[in-house]
């Protein structure tokens, strides 16, 4: 990867003129209730103060909200804040923090951080805070890294021989199939149940105004409700067809359930970390000719390990190394 610069905060005059524009509105509004500027004649040197109140807020926002960047270098990485400029070497990167957010069950955003360990100060970390960058881009980044870690270590013997024997991956389908199969069953009754006690409500709610405006109301709910339940069994075919069986990996080739995909041919994976739980864990194997192949291992449940693959964590880093042994492009589903 050659030498590449990331904006981490690339909305800073976006916020600047948002602020101005909230300080200008409020302040307005303020200065219409508590100084009553109209009657009192003095509107001219109101929205004069009003302005120059708003203007240097808006300043004071564009010189706290410092321009950051993360640069890509031959030995490392390099965080600009302003004038400031911190050199973190790429044996000092020690791993990621994505979090995601939501309120009452509804996603709010993500927070995404990278931890390097201060040069020199073995017991003191640093969190950079890659939250404004896109996924795409924290996904590339971190990618980097990871073979740049993996560069490292690739002399050692173990590595160097670690596909002369085949690795062999069987997956238990059915079971998750039928694992996950029972949940999707279950949230389909209770969206089913759901929609009839609404059209119970809607109808004796609406029957006082007509029968016929009740009937149709219940007929739209119940259309609704069958579009849902329609694409949620859709979506659980689809999910069925991707959860693969067997995956054997050697020095020259990935395979999944027959299908093969040369080493000289692929030229991107992307796998969900192994422990990320928000998300379905995928495998997506992109070949010269631009085709993608998705494989699905179900989500990741602490509660009952049999819903998605057990070694999927094992699976993800022989897949790993055999990638970057190779040259190919390896992300983790990171956004």
């Amino acid at each position: 990867m050659e030498e590449k610069t990331y904006a981490l905060n690339p909305g800073r005059i976006k916020t600047t003129v948002i602020a101005f524009i909230v300080m200008l509105l409020g302040s307005s509004i303020l200065d219409l209730i508590i100084f009553q500027p109209i009657p009192n004649g003095t509107l001219p040197v109101n929205i004069a103060g009003v302005v120059f109140l708003s203007a240097v807020i808006g300043v004071l926002v564009f010189f706290i909200n410092k321009e950051a960047y993360l640069k890509i270098c031959e030995n490392g990485v390099d965080h600009i804040v302003g004038k400031k400029e911190a050199h973190y070497p790429f044996d000092d990167f020690l791993g990621v923090n994505v979090i995601k957010h939501s309120t009452n069950g509804i996603y709010t955003g993500t927070t995404r951080y990278m931890k390097f360990r201060v040069p020199g100060k073995d017991d003191k970390t640093v969190n950079i805070n890659c939250s404004r960058l896109k996924a795409a881009q924290f996904d590339e980044i971190v990618a980097h890294l990871s073979k740049n870690e993996f560069a490292q270590s690739e002399s050692k013997e173990e590595l160097d021989n670690l596909f002369d024997t085949e690795k062999l991956f069987d997956i238990p389908k059915e079971t998750i199939i039928k694992k996950n199969k029972s949940k999707s069953l279950l949230v389909n009754v209770v969206v089913i149940v759901f929609a009839i006690i609404l059209e119970l409500v809607m109808y004796f709610a609406c029957r006082e105004i007509s029968i016929l405006t009740a009937i149709l109301v219940c007929a739209v709910i119940a259309v609704i409700t069958g579009v849902v339940i329609a694409l949620r069994v859709k979506m659980f075919a689809k999910f069925r067809n991707q959860v693969p069986e067997r995956i054997t990996i050697d020095n020259y080739t990935l395979a999944v359930d027959g299908r093969t995909f040369p080493a000289e041919r692929t030229i991107k994976v992307v796998m969900t970390l192994p422990n990320d739980d928000t998300k379905d864990r995928i495998l997506l194997i992109t070949t010269n000719d631009k085709t993608v192949a998705r494989y699905s291992f179900a989500r990741l449940n602490n509660m009952d390990p049999a819903e998605s693959y057990p070694e999927y964590s094992k699976l993800y880093s022989m897949i790993k190394y055999w990638c970057l042994q190779r040259d190919i492009s390896f992300m983790a589903s990171l956004g």
